[in-house]
């Protein structure tokens, strides 16, 4: 049976998200999450009877947790007690972004302009660091990390915010995203109710539509900068009001989303780079930026995750290369990266021996006298070669081989398997029967007859890519777990010898009194 699990679901990601909770915020927070990880959705008086915490703890620890955006919180409409309520939900995917902020920091580190690179970076972590936060909270922390005036500051935030790296915290007013139900789990209604779905489906659309409104106001810094019937006097008197709302009542965040999209623009980059070579990077980069710049966004004016840009004309990358690069990419180095491409792609003829192989590189890029990169595609092939290596660090060699002919050839029996990878009949079984107890394999009996005796069956083995990446993602949410459980246990067991580096560090111990080869032990086990 295939497993079948969203990328921040299921137990392993939420036992890792719990000790990420731990980890930053104490034990009173991961109490917290916990109960709403196992009960759902609650509100304060159901999560205080969970939790079976005090009242004031509860409500601290809760603030903490929304401060941080690990909790969202939302108006449930209809109650019991026929009054609005609070309602509280764990959000275990955007506790997970934890493990990535140091690397969404390198990445916009090179995406940023390299003119005041270092105070925006300083925003940056600020805000990844304090969670939600006004304009006025942002400067005042920036300040003492850097020379900069207030209002040049707040010119930096402005610009982040139209670069989309920062959004506003949504309301805690808005009501919750409507639950997804399964079509086989949906009740069949009478039709003498026709008129309850009636008003049922209006508070739906009602509802969809307060959040729709406020989705269109992530990246408004100022709230009156579409309205034409406004004359400019007025307009630049709101100017100054809508600056003091932004810096006094107005929260920001950090748009995770825009970050994750830059990661994975990083990644199909670092793709072409390794295989290709050349100015590839710099093509690819400036197609990107190109289509930055004439992309009308949707959805709130944020992308998708997995975005393919639009066609851009050869004129418009090599200007973008000029402005990110300084350099001036001619439309030679374009065709010579095509080339390159074609190249690379007709030295792996053999993944097509069966008639079904992976993209190759030259479908990135699509020309038809504009460019076009799709990133899915190359994020398709990075995740391909990324879980061959998985395979091969755990299983071996023979069964990266296996698994591949597997994905490329379809469904085999294990015969015909040892035969076409060149493996004794002992050893492919012993290969294929190690990745079906790991689930990157599935095997399937197909009978002769109806008693399914196993001397009259075929089985038959397949390689669903799909499947195995799920398999993967989960041995990594348990890798994490491990290595988070190890780094705890150390530091519990060392307590007495950080408290001694933590004087030392303050000036108010001599560093001749720490235990030398202690601390070196000390910082090889615990770095990650």
């Amino acid at each position: 049976m295939q497993t079948t699990i969203c990328p921040g679901k299921g137990p392993e990601a939420a036992t890792l998200g719990l000790k990420l909770v731990e980890w930053n915020f104490g034990p009173l927070c991961k109490r917290v999450v916990k109960s709403l990880v196992h009960h759902g959705r609650q509100s304060l008086k159901e999560l205080r009877s969970t939790s079976e915490l005090k009242k004031d703890a509860l409500q601290l620890a809760l603030m903490v947790l929304i401060q941080q955006n690990c909790v969202d919180v939302n108006v449930q409409p209809l109650s019991p007690s026929g009054k609005e309520e609070y309602t509280y939900e764990a959000n275990i995917p955007r506790i997970l972004q934890i493990i990535r902020i140091p690397l969404f920091l390198h990445i916009i580190d090179h995406v940023l302009p390299k003119e005041h690179r270092e105070v925006k970076k300083i925003v940056l972590q600020t805000l990844f660091h304090h969670g939600r936060m006004t304009v006025d909270q942002i400067v005042e922390h920036a300040l003492q990390s850097s020379s900069s005036t207030e209002d040049v500051l707040r010119d930096f935030i402005r610009d982040l915010v139209h670069r989309r790296l920062i959004e506003r915290a949504p309301l805690c007013s808005l009501p919750p995203a409507p639950d997804t139900v399964h079509v086989r789990a949906q009740k069949r209604r009478s039709a003498n109710r026709s008129h309850d779905d009636e008003e049922e489906g209006a508070n739906l659309i009602a509802r969809a539509r307060e959040r729709r409104n406020q989705s269109s106001l992530r990246f408004c810094w100022d709230m009156n900068e579409d309205d034409a019937s406004e004359s400019k006097r007025m307009k630049k008197k709101r100017k100054y009001e809508d600056m003091e709302n932004a810096s006094s009542a107005v929260l920001w965040r950090v748009n995770f989303e825009e970050c994750n999209r830059r990661l994975y623009n990083s990644l199909a980059i670092d793709l072409f780079e390794k295989h290709v070579g050349g100015a590839s990077r710099k093509v690819v980069e400036a197609i990107l930026y190109a289509d930055e710049q004439e992309a009308e966004l949707s959805d709130g004016g944020v992308a998708p995750i997995m975005h393919d840009s639009s066609f851009v004309s050869q004129q418009d990358v090599l200007k973008a290369s000029k402005e990110i690069h300084a350099v001036h990419l001619k439309a030679s180095d374009i065709k010579e990266v095509l080339e390159a491409c074609r190249d690379h792609d007709a030295g792996d003829a053999v993944l097509t021996a069966h008639g079904k192989s992976l993209p190759p590189l030259s479908s990135c890029i699509q020309t038809n006298g504009n460019i076009r990169f799709r990133t899915t595609e190359a994020l398709r092939i990075a995740r391909h070669l990324s879980l061959l290596a998985i395979i091969e660090q755990r299983f071996g060699s023979s069964a990266r081989r296996v698994w591949n002919m597997l994905y490329l050839g379809g469904q085999m029996e294990q015969k015909a398997i040892a035969t076409e990878s060149m493996l004794h009949n002992g050893e492919a079984r012993e290969v294929l029967y190690a990745m079906l107890r790991n689930g990157f394999v599935t095997l399937q009996d197909v009978p002769r007859n109806a008693d399914r005796a196993p001397s009259r069956t075929f089985y038959t083995w397949r390689a669903p890519l799909d499947m195995a990446t799920i398999r993967a993602t989960i041995m990594l949410y348990r890798t994490a777990n491990n290595l988070l459980s190890r780094m705890a246990h150390e530091t519990s067991t060392n307590s007495e010898l950080l408290r001694r580096v933590h004087l030392v560090n303050q000036g108010r111990m001599d560093a001749s009194q720490l235990n030398a080869s202690q601390l070196h032990k000390l910082k090889a086990t615990v770095r990650i």
